[in-house]
């Protein structure tokens, strides 16, 4: 289901499951986009960015 090149595979794996989240939804959909995971998880949506370089966006490494 998930790819080996992930940025984040443990994150990943670990939020698609239901028991990851304090909510305990009954299940979890991921939607991913060029940019991000989108995680559908009962009534909240969790979003992570890839770490991606484009031309128009830069989010290979993390700044404050």
């Amino acid at each position: 289901m998930l790819s080996e090149k992930m940025t984040h595979p443990r994150l990943v794996e670990a939020m698609f499951r239901p028991e990851f989240y304090p909510h305990r939804p009954e299940h979890v959909e991921l939607i991913q986009t060029h940019i991000s995971y989108i995680f559908i998880a009962g009534d909240y949506v969790y979003k992570v960015k890839k770490a991606i370089d484009f031309d128009f966006l830069d989010n290979s490494c993390f700044r404050s």
